[in-house]
């Protein structure tokens, strides 16, 4: 998992050290490698706010989810690989659909320099499609009809235009992976994709304690906070 979460290495001194940068870059250089401090070229902390700080961060997550997948693509084999690749191919390329729409919302230009250049199912000609859509309601009709995403993201435009906000995508890519790590619960042989849908399950958990939490501390209605919840049917 530290090729996702490269931060979970570091001791508690680095990490203060960390917190005492104020430069994007040089945190970027010392958290991460090349490909981090290429993503996020064209970002200061100084403008980073409201959905331009989401967009930062749907980069760092981008670059963690891939460096994830490419350990799993180029050194897992057999069941290993088949059962971990859908859990974390389908993270980059929502990662992906996310950077571009929020980059339509907020009417970023050069998005293409954030993007992951690795893909699972959402291949170039989709990323293209996505890139040439006029705006963020376009780019969702979009997503909503690729062949393969279609299910988990139908209706993603009317669930933007409700909520003003993206974490329906979020929401629906966990529901997807919980799925997935379901079927590997049951599957055979064993595999280490058993290990990583354990994992996936106990963060969902706990980004639904926080949701829950945060929630009502907010004063949400239940059927508003039921939504930003990701549960098994």
């Amino acid at each position: 998992m530290a090729t996702r979460q490269p931060l979970a290495l570091l001791n508690e001194q680095e990490l203060h050290r960390l917190y005492s940068l104020d430069d994007l870059s040089t945190i970027a250089r010392e958290a991460g490698d090349r490909h981090l401090v290429e993503r996020v070229k064209g970002f200061s902390m100084t403008d980073i706010e409201g959905e331009r700080a989401s967009l930062v961060r749907d980069v760092i997550n981008g670059w963690g989810e891939e460096r994830f997948y490419k350990y799993i693509n180029k050194k897992l084999s057999g069941p290993d690989r088949e059962n971990c690749l859908p859990i974390a191919g389908s993270a980059i390329d929502i990662a992906n659909l996310t950077l571009i729409v929020r980059s339509k919302i907020i009417g970023a230009s050069g998005i293409k320099d954030h993007l992951i250049r690795s893909h699972w199912k959402l291949n170039q000609r989709a990323i293209d499609q996505l890139l040439a859509a006029t705006d963020v309601t376009q780019a969702l009709d979009v997503a909503a009809s690729h062949e393969y995403y279609s299910r988990i993201l139908s209706g993603a435009r009317q669930k933007y235009e409700e909520s003003k906000s993206l974490s329906f995508i979020e929401i629906a890519l966990r529901r997807y992976q919980l799925d997935l790590g379901r079927r590997v619960f049951l599957g055979f042989p064993y595999s280490v994709g058993i290990e990583l849908a354990f994992l996936i399950l106990k963060e969902n958990e706990a980004r639904n304690l926080a949701a829950v939490l945060a929630g009502v501390a907010a004063g949400l209605p239940t059927d508003e906070l039921r939504s930003l919840l990701a549960l098994q049917d």
